[in-house]
């Protein structure tokens, strides 16, 4: 009986690692239980049966380790294949180009409306006007100078900045 539950545990053990991740666990049977046709394959012995669920336990850290390297590998080293295949994080995405400030060309974090129709960041189209009357886009003069809050811009680039965290 005793190199039938060796056997078995190897058995077990291969189990684990041909499926992925461990997901496919064998349900564990109750003493005695064949749970019908013929003699039950699992022996009534628990050290057995402990030995076969840690050998399947291991398989599965195992693979969940060699995983985790994978995933981890590719920022540690630069760049790889897997970095290739991966999708790429919405921090490492670029932003939208409404969201860059044309004078800055930075994302802004207020934007501002100006007569031009075009939205900035507003202390940079301050600094802009302190010195000039013309549209940092067009280069035409501005027949008005004030500056409106564009709130729904603001919104939409804290939305973005938020899905990136």
């Amino acid at each position: 009986m005793p190199d039938f539950s060796k056997e078995e545990a190897e058995k077990e053990g291969e189990r684990a690692k041909e499926s992925k991740k461990g997901k496919k666990k064998k349900k564990k049977k109750g003493k005695g239980g064949g749970g019908g046709a013929g003699p039950s394959q699992v022996p009534e012995d628990g050290a057995a049966l402990a030995a076969a669920e840690e050998a399947e336990l291991a398989a599965a850290l195992e693979e969940s380790a060699r995983l985790e390297e994978e995933r981890r590998a590719p920022d540690e080293q630069g760049s790889s294949s897997l970095a290739a295949e991966r999708p790429p994080l919405v921090e490492e995405e670029e932003p939208p180009a409404d969201f860059i400030c044309p004078i800055t060309t930075e994302v802004m974090s207020d934007p501002v409306m100006a007569a031009d129709g075009h939205a900035y960041e507003r202390t940079a189209m301050e600094r802009w006007l302190a010195t000039k009357s013309t549209s940092p886009m067009t280069g035409e003069a501005l027949e008005y100078t004030g500056l409106f809050p564009h709130h729904m811009l603001r919104r939409q680039i804290r939305e973005w900045q938020e899905a990136g965290r």
